[in-house]
């Protein structure tokens, strides 16, 4: 600033720059955080649609006992089965919300080769 209220150019221009650099970086990061909570939101739709499934039997009149007995044995099984994929499913998405060491469109440097960030998944980052 010059004087009392008055703006310099070259400070707008500043201003302005940081401003346009900070909406960048937060385009960036919405999109690679995007696929995670994409694929969160279908596991959600997904558990919605078998709740609604049983409550539906239920309200007309079909037993849901033996049917949600067989479901959650077959549950348990698959859980015991994929204990340890879950877990680090889990783990690397909560690992990926709180460290996002890449963004969509960043310039990576492996083995020499520079490689562009084209997606970002759980286990997964897709170069260009």
């Amino acid at each position: 600033t010059k004087g009392i209220g008055q703006i310099v150019e070259k400070d707008m221009i500043a201003f302005m720059m940081t401003l346009y650099k900070e909406r960048k970086a937060l385009v960036k990061t919405m999109n690679s955080t995007r696929s995670v909570f994409t694929t969160v939101s279908y596991l959600i739709r997904v558990a919605l649609l078998f709740i609604s499934f049983f409550i539906f039997m239920y309200i007309f009149g079909y037993n849901t006992t033996s049917v949600w007995v067989t479901y959650s044995s077959v549950q348990i099984v698959v859980a015991f089965l994929l204990a340890d994929s879950i877990k680090s499913t889990l783990n690397a998405s909560v690992l990926f919300c709180v460290v996002n060491p890449f963004d969509i469109g960043d310039l990576v440097q492996i083995d020499g080769e520079t490689l562009r960030v084209q997606e970002i998944g759980l286990h997964f980052i897709t170069f260009t």
